[in-house]
């Protein structure tokens, strides 16, 4: 079932001048983010607006087994300024 839900971003991190047609061999990453409001979720909790994360097409739970992880703009910095590998 395809989402109907739009992420509020889209961010494609990629090694410049790097191309592979094999999907192991990726060299990029996808990252969107949805509003938390699009659960019913408040998205105002302590004053700061929560999102939901999906990486390559898969939901983003930090290796945690509960169903959604809902995180803040600090934390969505942080996760993509690990994933840069330079």
């Amino acid at each position: 079932m395809a989402e109907k839900r739009k992420p509020c971003a889209v961010f494609l991190l990629r090694i410049e001048g790097i191309v592979s047609k094999d999907p192991k061999k990726m060299k990029a990453q996808k990252i969107e983010l949805f509003d938390a409001s699009l659960w019913g979720k408040s998205n105002k909790p302590r004053g700061a607006r929560r999102f939901r994360m999906r990486v390559n097409g898969k939901w983003f739970n930090g290796g945690q087994r509960r169903d959604m992880l809902f995180l803040d703009k600090w934390q969505v910095r942080d996760l993509i300024w690990r994933s840069i590998h330079l």
